[in-house]
């Protein structure tokens, strides 16, 4: 369990990069000169030198985190819309979706058109349904024309709720989701409704199937990283066995970056005396992502040199 200490700091970090000007300077300036900036900004708060370079380190991974969620949403939201966004994160500083969705859905800093198409990729067509017919008859209206157009030139979201409209214009009876039960599916897996609530709703077998297929596939170490959560501890350890690096790639990032080590070390090293392993805490690169990273491609790799070479991280 985390500590209140780890808390409140993921929770000020995060405050902090609610402000786009923040996310921005981490992204285009060198870490040299964005840390200067931000101890600049926080000065003035008074919060104590070594709390202060603790929610530095924090700053880069949380601004992954709002990142990763931007590139998966690319195509709701317009630029001016983007700069307005509130993130909620969970206490291990991964974001968290289904608030942000929540969140999102229901501000009244986003027009109707936009809230109704992140609806569509987060809640089960019931849901949508009992949203949709409380929007005003003209935003209503305005959405049934968007998606009428004969010309489908749509991104993934647009797809997800064209398909919804479609069902509704179709005089589809939409009913409540029983967990774990049968319910229709209005759209496509994509990265989004697969990181929302609606796994929940698949029998045991179907969301197994679904996250062991996108973890095979996908090339996004968050989405990966999302699928492991949601698998068992042998579940995970099998995949450890059939896709090393890729596993082991998805433990270099918060909050599993405690598991690395122990998964790591379960690779025996054909260079080093019996019952030694891969890696000690003495050996691996402190602070430096890059280095680890190529590291680890070269260990596992070596171990694994008679597998059959993949252009995707395995």
């Amino acid at each position: 369990m985390l500590s209140l200490k780890e808390n409140t700091l993921v929770s000020v970090t995060a405050k902090l990069l609610s402000d786009p000007y923040f996310r921005l300077i981490i992204k285009r300036w060198t870490d040299e000169k964005w840390k200067k900036d931000v101890r600049s900004k926080i000065s003035i708060c008074n919060i104590p030198l070594t709390l202060v370079e603790e929610i530095i380190v924090l700053m880069k991974p949380l601004a992954l985190e709002i990142h990763n969620w931007m590139v998966d949403h690319n195509g709701i939201f317009t630029e001016e819309q983007e700069c307005s966004l509130e993130f909620c994160f969970n206490p291990d500083g991964t974001l968290n979706r289904v608030k942000t969705a929540e969140l999102l859905i229901h501000s009244k800093l986003l027009n109707d058109a936009t809230r109704f198409m992140l609806a569509c990729q987060y809640w089960p067509g019931w849901n949508v349904f009992t949203y949709f017919i409380n929007l005003p008859k003209s935003s209503r209206e305005q959405i049934l024309h968007k998606y009428s157009i004969a010309n489908k030139n749509w991104n993934e979201h647009e797809v997800n709720a064209g398909q919804w409209i479609d069902l509704f214009n179709a005089g589809y009876e939409f009913e409540p989701p029983r967990p774990k039960g049968w319910f229709y599916i209005h759209h496509d897996w994509t990265d989004v409704p697969l990181q929302s609530r609606l796994l929940d709703y698949l029998s045991e077998e179907a969301c197994k199937h679904r996250l062991d297929l996108v973890f095979e596939e996908t090339e996004k170490m968050h989405v990966g990283r999302f699928c492991l959560s949601r698998m068992s501890v042998d579940h995970r350890e099998q995949l450890l066995k059939s896709f090393p690096l890729k596993v082991l790639r998805i433990y270099l990032l918060r909050p599993y970056h405690h598991f690395f080590l122990d998964a790591a070390n379960k690779f025996p090293c054909r260079n080093c005396e019996r019952g030694n392993r891969w890696l000690s805490p003495s050996i691996v690169p402190s602070g430096n992502f890059a280095e680890l990273n190529r590291t680890v491609t070269c260990m596992v790799l070596k171990a694994n040199d008679r597998r059959t070479s993949s252009p995707m991280p395995r």
